[in-house]
């Protein structure tokens, strides 16, 4: 109801056909109460509305992401083997900010490999580590980008039929949200959580999240703009519930204004392939509902290395950093999963692996918005 009016005198039926609603019956006894049409304003329109600095409340938001602005780092171990020019672990990854689209980084990688001049015939060696290199999650095949939102958490859905009952959650058609609290949706399929993020906005800019673009997020976390201070890096610590943002400390800066659950709550999807072929391996897989864009994913073969995807280029004696693990990345486990989950204490941020699309209650993922 908008405005509640009261009169010291009897409205003709005119009076009531031009103000109020046509279907009132009202009663002419001296004093008259009714009401306005009122249409109202949508949470956009609302809080368009308010002055700034207008805080928003839980209640009233759906998602939230955090910006990776385009960056370049000091490569150390440019070729994924053994030797480090600076100790990007221990002191973190040197990160430059570019303008623009600008790429003012002196190596160039392709599919087939890093080099560095742009014409791709002069190959890196170890000689070329502590040169800089544009992070590869900020150029496609249809342009440069000046950088990307990631969702601040891992996608939740308020559906109560899978929130009570996993195995009703198989589906690409659930109420998508990405907030602290939400139930993380889980037991879902790769193929199904790829075409329920296309909906999210018309098959436009919202993907589910590559490898290359976990590395970016990553290496600004171990970097001075994440957990890395004075020239020593925490580990970032894990959520161990399925609950969106459980843990404060599970944030890529350490604080509230990083994208949590990446080292906890579920192991995460990537839209990051493994073929013998060179073509996308979609074998087992319903994806053909939703045809895979060429700049959708990233595609490994045997031995490849994608410089910047936070690999090999971790690799340490055992594991890769914190002791994380590696498992099986092949034609058969064909899907890499990014991340630790509540259940394995001995994976976090950095951990990878294969997996073949099946739904799993240990599987999420997140979305990218470019």
């Amino acid at each position: 109801i908008g405005d509640i009016l009261t009169y010291h005198k009897v409205l003709s039926d005119n009076d009531f056909a031009s103000n109020f609603k046509t279907s009132m019956n009202p009663s002419k006894e001296g004093l008259v109460s009714a009401y306005r049409e009122f249409t109202p304003m949508t949470l956009k329109e609302y809080y368009q509305t308010r002055p700034l600095g207008t805080a928003l409340n839980d209640s009233d938001i759906n998602s939230m992401y955090v910006w990776i602005p385009r960056f370049k780092y000091l490569v150390w171990n440019v070729t994924g083997g053994t030797t480090d020019s600076y100790n990007a672990y221990k002191n973190g990854i040197n990160i430059i900010f570019e303008n623009g689209t600008t790429e003012s980084g002196l190596i160039n990688c392709t599919n087939n490999g890093c080099f560095t001049d742009k014409n791709g015939t002069i190959k890196v060696t170890d000689t070329d580590n502590g040169k800089y290199y544009t992070h590869p999650a900020f150029n496609t095949n249809t342009g440069s980008l000046r950088g990307f939102w990631v969702s601040k958490y891992e996608v939740s859905t308020p559906d109560k039929d899978c929130v009570n009952d996993i195995a009703k959650c198989k589906s690409n058609s659930l109420a998508i949200t990405v907030k602290k609290g939400g139930n993380v949706w889980r037991g879902n399929t790769l193929a199904n959580y790829y075409s329920a993020i296309l909906k999210v906005n018309n098959n436009t800019n919202y993907r589910v999240i590559k490898n290359t673009e976990w590395g970016a997020i990553s290496y600004l976390a171990h970097s001075k703009y994440g957990v890395c201070k004075n020239s020593a890096c925490a580990e970032i610590e894990a959520n161990k519930t399925y609950v969106s943002g459980n843990n404060p400390k599970d944030s890529t800066t350490g604080s509230m204004y990083g994208v949590f659950d990446m080292a906890g709550s579920t192991s995460e999807y990537t839209m990051s392939n493994y073929s013998e072929t060179n073509t996308v391996n979609l074998n087992g897989t319903s994806f053909g509902d939703s045809p895979i864009g060429n700049d959708d994913y990233n595609l490994y073969t045997k031995d490849s290395f994608i410089l910047g995807d936070a690999t090999k280029e971790l690799t340490q004696t055992s594991g890769i950093w914190y002791g994380n693990t590696v498992n099986t990345f092949n034609g058969t486990n064909n899907w890499l999963i990014r991340g630790g989950n509540v259940t394995e204490n001995y994976k976090g941020l950095y951990a990878y692996g294969g997996t073949p699309d099946n739904a799993s209650e240990y599987l999420s993922t997140r979305i990218v918005i470019k």
